[in-house]
């Protein structure tokens, strides 16, 4: 009995002095980390000082890099961009697959809103957007991208 008694203490005491330690690793340095599982769904993910990058076997995935989030397809081109434009505002860009940009979606300079759409032969064709006087605007061009109307919500 004092045997049994002397193994549940001590294991309790190593059970608390384990408890009681510090849980933190420290920093961990390396040059990247590659994981593969056998699931259907997205079985890849690499990360690096750069980025990091989940896909399948197929090549489509998602991309987090360089101020970007990127969804790609399955030939690893970039269908979908969502980051920040220059002038520090949002910005999200959907391609064709030609890799075209087909729509525009960002913020201007004055704070307001945009969206540009192109057509499949890569020319601009729709633009929405506010003017700097805060007014709304359209703009359309024909198929060649050539300005055809435009209109200035100002009254």
């Amino acid at each position: 009995t004092i045997g049994l008694i002397t193994v549940v203490l001590v294991t309790a005491s190593a059970f608390m002095f384990m408890g009681a330690q510090n849980k933190n690793l420290g920093d961990i340095t390396v040059s990247s980390i590659t994981i593969k599982n056998n699931e259907d769904i997205l079985p890849y993910v690499r990360m690096n000082n750069r980025s990091i990058n989940v896909y399948s076997e197929d090549g489509g995935g998602l991309f987090l890099g360089n101020g970007i989030i990127g969804i790609t397809n399955e030939q690893s081109d970039f269908a979908v961009n969502l980051g920040v434009n220059d002038s520090g505002g949002g910005l999200i860009k959907i391609k064709n697959s030609n890799k075209n940009e087909a729509l525009k979606l960002s913020t201007t300079i004055s704070g307001g809103g945009s969206l540009k759409i192109l057509n499949g032969k890569n020319n601009p064709v729709v633009h929405l957007s506010s003017t700097k006087n805060e007014d709304g605007l359209i703009v359309l061009n024909d198929r060649y991208g050539d300005f055809g109307w435009n209109k200035n919500g100002k009254k």
